[in-house]
């Protein structure tokens, strides 16, 4: 009877082998980089950066490859976006249910008095609960 799961002697991919895709892309990368030099032999004095630029702009790359020069070469090409959160205070309620009537009315002199200068603003949010509607 055969096991079946878990460990199995040589099954997978050996430790250490790089995947197919990994190495066709370290292949294509180290062909740009012959032709480049085979070409224009000493005269790319550029960065890992520019050296992006150059795979991702030849339109006779793979178009994978390309992909990849230009999502390296992205970040440091534009500013990254980043999201910020705004967090805001929570609103304070004010109880005025443990106040009795003379001290509602006080609080309400108060709050007139304070808001005066903005009174034309804001007319008709604030209005005395004694007065009848």
């Amino acid at each position: 009877m055969s096991e079946h799961g878990g460990r199995r002697e040589g099954a997978g991919r050996p430790r250490g082998s790089r995947n197919p895709n990994t190495k066709a892309k370290r292949e294509a990368i180290k062909a740009v980089i012959a032709q480049f030099e085979a070409t224009t032999p000493n005269v790319f004095e550029g960065d890992a950066v520019a050296l992006m630029q150059l795979i991702y702009r030849d339109p006779s790359k793979d178009m994978g490859l390309r992909l990849d020069a230009a999502k390296s070469a992205a970040k440091f090409e534009r500013p990254t976006l980043a999201a910020i959160a705004m967090q805001q205070p929570p609103r304070t309620r004010l109880d005025v249910s443990v106040l009795n009537a003379f001290e509602q009315g006080q609080l309400l002199g108060l709050l007139r008095k304070a808001m005066s200068p903005i009174a034309p603003v804001v007319s008709g949010m604030v209005r005395d609960r004694r007065a009848p509607r």
